[in-house]
């Protein structure tokens, strides 16, 4: 299955064919997510078609992210919220986090280097800062990490596609529907100390507002 849709993929794409290129690579990741060869390729494709993320909407890669990740861990059975900006919460204990390094080239981004960090059957932490927890812990069971890393990568490449697809509102949406303590009063602090406030949005840069 896989190699007949990455050769005629590749047949299409040796004819500038890039849209009917596509619908070939995307195939082998709803059969593999893992396949590296289609993550190439559409990535080559989407290049070359200036599909690039505008420096300014870099946000709304990290917000891909999160929901892929967000998504894999109910289907495990977990109820998960995003601590902005970048942190997966389970009752508010921290259980994950997302670090991206984007290189950028005029108004676009070039590249990114996405981390995922996610505690799976961890039931001891040296490091107790942000009150961890893990997969384990919480549902009462040991997981099935590769099968967990297959699931991760579907589920994450479904939301990049709607990055790439321009779904905006689509993405933001979701992202402040499992926001932690969205629209709600609470305690923070910044530089200039202790305060109380409300998160009413995101701005495309990443802001809160």
């Amino acid at each position: 299955f896989s190699p007949v849709h990455i050769r005629l993929g590749l047949l299409a794409m040796e004819r500038f064919d890039y849209s009917n290129a596509l619908p070939h690579f995307q195939k082998v990741l709803q059969r593999d997510p893992t396949n590296g060869d289609a993550h190439y390729f559409m990535g080559v494709i989407y290049s070359e078609l200036d599909q690039r993320l505008e420096a300014q909407r870099h946000f709304y890669l990290l917000m891909s992210i999160s929901m892929g990740l967000l998504d894999v861990l109910n289907q495990e059975g977990m109820i998960i919220q995003v601590k902005w900006p970048n942190d997966m919460v389970s009752a508010g204990r921290k259980i994950g986090g997302i670090l991206i390094e984007n290189s950028i080239q005029g108004r676009r981004v070039s590249s990114s280097v996405i981390g995922i960090g996610l505690n799976v059957n961890q039931t001891r932490f040296t490091f107790a800062g942000g009150n961890p927890t893990s997969m384990k812990l919480e549902l009462g069971r040991t997981i099935d990490r590769e099968n967990l890393f297959a699931h991760a990568l579907e589920h994450m490449t479904t939301w990049i596609n709607r990055l790439y697809r321009k779904e905006w509102s689509r993405i933001r949406e979701n992202y402040l529907q499992h926001l932690f303590q969205f629209e709600q009063w609470a305690d923070y602090t910044d530089a200039e100390g202790d305060f109380r406030g409300r998160i009413t949005g995101v701005l495309e840069g990443g802001e809160l507002s």
